[in-house]
């Protein structure tokens, strides 16, 4: 392959993402036939546009081919891994990105853990718009936050375009929430029987339907420590964690450090 290089640039959150509930914290450009991950995990979703090449994307226990024009979103928390297919390699755009609006804007784009690819053509506003948010992340000028956001937006809002009415099969991850207690309502929503239902999402997403509750819990429980009003217990009880103490151990082990710590690293920013 001609051309290789991998580059990325890191963005913090600005506070008019957090409010807004959408960030991009990563993004990059890589154009290699030697890009090998497997078996990762991040709290923080990914989306990848392969504007030229192949490769793979696993998710879960699922395998999915992925060419020229298609886009994939690796939901945070799952299990997921990609590679470049070594002979032809492959030129993806990425970024990570955080918020709750942006996951709802992801939903409405057509994006699931049962459905994570979206054949979208190659070029066009979707590869602009990537083009413009890599920019603003490598410049870093006043305000670059911001402006990669926006372009965040616009590839967002471009694939809700796209999709139009996309009807998407039945989404497993829609029946559990950060609300989630047990699998008994999740499973009945869905139609399964508990053990069926379970079955079928960790065959899906790669994790048990608690993990990703848990998951969920602990990126609101994240968003709700950026704001000094709020008092821990409050996050641990809006969250569904009664225990102030069973709750910060809980972060403390998906975090890697307890919220206070977590609440004083984020004020520094």
């Amino acid at each position: 392959m001609k051309n290789k290089f991998m580059k990325s640039f890191s963005c913090s959150p600005s506070p008019v993402g957090r409010q807004m509930g959408i960030w991009v914290t990563v993004g990059g450009n890589f154009n290699t036939n030697e890009h090998v991950l497997k078996s990762r995990n991040f709290d923080q979703s990914l989306l990848i546009y392969c504007v030229d090449g192949a490769g793979t994307y696993t998710l879960g226990e699922t395998v999915y081919e992925i060419g020229k024009g298609d886009i994939f979103h690796v939901p945070a928390h799952f299990t997921h891994g990609y590679a470049s297919d070594p002979d032809v390699g492959w030129n993806i755009k990425w970024l990570h990105f955080g918020g709750s609006y942006a996951g709802d804007l992801i939903r409405i784009a057509g994006f699931s853990a049962v459905q994570p690819v979206r054949k979208i053509g190659a070029g066009g506003p979707v590869n602009n718009s990537f083009d413009n948010l890599l920019s603003a992340l490598s410049g870093k000028k006043i305000n670059y936050g911001i402006d990669a956001t926006k372009a965040f937006l616009n590839i967002l809002i471009e694939l809700i375009k796209i999709s139009g009415g996309h009807d998407s099969k039945k989404n497993l991850t829609e029946m559990v929430s950060a609300e989630s207690v047990n699998l008994v309502s999740a499973a009945k929503k869905a139609g399964y029987s508990k053990f069926h239902f379970s079955k079928l999402f960790k065959k899906s997403t790669g994790i048990s339907p608690w993990t990703y509750a848990l998951g969920l819990k602990i990126d609101r429980a994240k968003e709700m420590l950026m704001n000094s009003d709020v008092s821990i217990k409050e996050v641990a009880i809006t969250v569904g964690v009664n225990d102030p103490n069973y709750f910060s151990r809980l972060f403390a082990k998906h975090a890697g450090m307890p919220p206070s710590r977590y609440r004083q690293l984020m004020s520094e920013r």
